[in-house]
C-alpha cells in the first residue's frame, strides 16, 4: 500500500458485554451456523456442543483474558475506514451473536464472553498500537480486520499464543498456525468466480483478462488465482496493480481498454468497484466484471453504478450471503437493530460465520480443560473438518499454508432482493479450483 492513510492510533477501545441490542438473535439464527466440532481422528464423540450448550470439565485451566466466569475476546475492527460499512455491520453480527450465544449459558455452559473494541480505520500501524495496547486482555481475536493488519500482527500472533480470525482471506496468512482463516482465500475465490463465468457461458477459454488488484497481500493473493487460472485455459492476463487509496480508475480502464480486455476482474474496495463500473462506462468498455468478496456493498445500488452493477457484475466470496430462507432470523434480527429498511452488507452474515468458528475452537479447548492461550492455540489446531452449517465450505483448520476450503459462493447484486444480492452458486467448487495448488 502507499499514500497516508488516516491516523486512527488514538481511538478509545470500547469493552462491553456481548450485545448492543436489547434482544438476542434467537437460538435458530445462531444454531443455523453451528454446527458438531469435528477434529482429528475417527472418535468425536467428545466435540463440544454448539450455542453454549456443552458443559464444562470439572477443571478448567485458564489464563489471560479471563476474569472469573467472563472471557473476553478483542475486535480490531475498520469503522471509519475503506471498509467502515462492513466493518460495522460485522460488529452487529459479532454482539448478537455472543449475545444469543451468552443466552445459551456461554462457552461451555460457564463463560459469558465480553468483546473490547477498536478502530484500526484500516491503518497497519493503529492496529499494531491497538494490539500492543490489547493483548493482555484478551483471550483471543474474534476480529482482525484487513490483509495488511493480520500480515502487521502475524509474528506477534505467534509470539503471544494469540489465535486470531482475519476478516482477510490471503493466503499467505494461513501459513500463521494461529490464524483461523473463515473460508476460501483469496486465489481459490478468485479461481471459482472464474470457472463460474464459464460454465456460465458468460466467457470463454482463451479469454484476455484486465485484473486491477490491490498491490497488497489482498490483491496479489487474488492475482495468483487470476494467473492460475489464465494458465489452464490459454487465457492471458494484463495486470494493472493499484493503491487501496486510488479514488479514479479512469487510467487503469484506459489501458486495458487498449489491450482489448474481454473481462475484468477487481480485487479492491466497494468504493473502487463503482468506480470501475463508471469508467467502463464513460470508456465504452462493457465487458463483464468480476470482483473478489470484499468488492460490493448494497448501497452502491444508489449510484451512478447501478446499471452496471445489475447487468455485469458478479462477486465470489468465501460466506453464505443473506438471501436464503435459512437467514431469516438473522437478517430480521438486523433490522429490529438498524430499522425495517436497513440492508445488511454480505459482512453481516460473514460475522455470524466467524463468530460460530471462534465458539467452536473455545469449546474444543474448554472440552480439552485448557483455555490458555496455548490451550486456545492447540484446540484451533485440532480442528481439521470444521462444520459451519452451510456457511463455509467445511473447514481445515489444522493445515498451514492452504485454502481452509475450495469452495466459494458467487452472487450477484439484484435490485428486487431484500438484501440487494443473490447467490446464483453456493458451495461452489470449480473444476480448476479443484486442481489449484498454491505455488510457493
Amino acid at each position: 500500500m502507499s499514500g497516508a492513510l488516516p491516523d486512527h492510533a488514538a481511538a478509545a477501545r470500547r469493552r462491553r458485554p456481548a450485545g448492543r441490542a436489547a434482544f438476542a438473535v434467537g437460538l435458530a439464527a445462531v444454531t443455523m451456523l453451528a454446527a458438531a466440532c469435528s477434529s482429528k481422528g475417527d472418535d468425536d464423540s467428545s466435540a463440544p456442543a454448539s450455542s453454549g450448550s456443552a458443559p464444562a470439565p470439572a477443571a478448567v485451566e485458564t489464563g489471560r483474558g479471563i476474569s472469573g466466569n467472563t472471557l473476553t475476546l478483542g475486535l480490531l475492527n475498520d469503522l471509519t475506514g475503506f471498509f467502515a460499512a462492513s466493518g460495522k455491520d460485522l460488529a452487529l453480527a459479532y454482539d448478537l451473536f455472543w449475545e444469543d450465544y451468552n443466552a445459551q449459558g456461554g462457552i461451555c455452559g460457564q463463560y459469558t464472553v465480553e468483546l473490547e473494541s477498536a478502530d484500526h480505520g484500516y491503518n497497519p500501524q493503529n492496529a499494531v498500537t491497538q494490539y500492543a495496547e490489547m493483548k493482555d486482555d484478551v483471550v483471543a481475536l474474534q476480529m482482525l480486520l484487513g490483509s495488511p493488519m493480520a500480515a502487521a500482527l502475524s509474528e506477534d500472533l505467534i509470539a503471544d499464543d494469540m489465535v486470531a480470525i482475519p476478516l482477510a482471506w490471503s493466503q499467505s496468512l494461513t501459513d500463521n498456525p494461529n490464524i483461523a482463516t473463515v473460508g476460501s482465500t483469496y486465489d481459490v475465490e478468485s479461481i471459482n468466480g472464474l470457472d463460474y463465468l464459464l460454465e456460465e457461458g458468460i466467457i470463454d477459454e482463451g479469454v484476455k483478462i484486465g485484473h486491477i488488484f490491490h498491490d497488497s497481500e489482498y490483491g496479489q493473493n487474488a492475482n495468483a488465482g487470476v494467473r492460475y487460472w489464465a494458465e489452464q485455459t490459454g487465457s492471458t492476463v494484463v495486470n494493472q496493480p493499484i493503491s487501496a487509496l486510488q479514488a479514479d480508475l479512469s487510467s487503469p480502464v484506459t489501458a486495458l481498454k487498449g489491450e482489448g480486455v474481454q473481462l475484468i476482474v477487481i480485487t479492491g474496495t466497494p468504493a473502487q468497484t463503482a468506480a470501475l463500473i463508471t469508467a467502463t462506462e464513460t470508456q465504452d468498455l462493457r465487458v463483464p466484471i468480476l470482483g473478489n468478496g470484499p468488492t460490493y456493498t448494497p448501497d452502491l445500488l444508489n449510484g451512478d453504478a447501478r446499471d452496471g452493477l445489475l447487468t455485469r457484475f458478479h462477486f465470489a466470496g468465501p460466506n453464505a450471503g443473506l438471501d436464503s430462507e435459512d437467514a431469516a432470523d438473522a437478517l430480521a434480527a438486523y433490522r429490529e437493530s438498524q430499522g425495517a429498511d436497513a440492508i445488511p452488507t454480505p459482512a453481516f452474515s460473514t460475522g455470524f460465520a466467524t463468530a460460530t468458528v471462534m465458539a467452536e475452537i473455545l469449546e474444543a479447548a474448554c472440552a480439552a480443560g485448557d483455555l490458555t492461550p496455548a490451550g486456545v492455540v492447540a484446540a484451533k489446531k485440532s480442528l481439521d473438518a470444521l462444520d459451519t452449517g452451510g456457511r463455509t465450505g467445511v473447514l481445515d483448520l489444522a493445515t498451514p499454508g492452504i485454502s481452509p476450503t475450495k469452495q466459494s459462493f458467487i452472487a450477484k447484486p439484484d435490485a428486487d432482493s431484500p438484501v440487494r444480492a443473490v447467490t446464483v452458486a453456493e458451495l461452489y467448487e470449480g473444476p480448476h479450483a479443484t486442481t489449484y495448488t498454491r505455488s510457493s
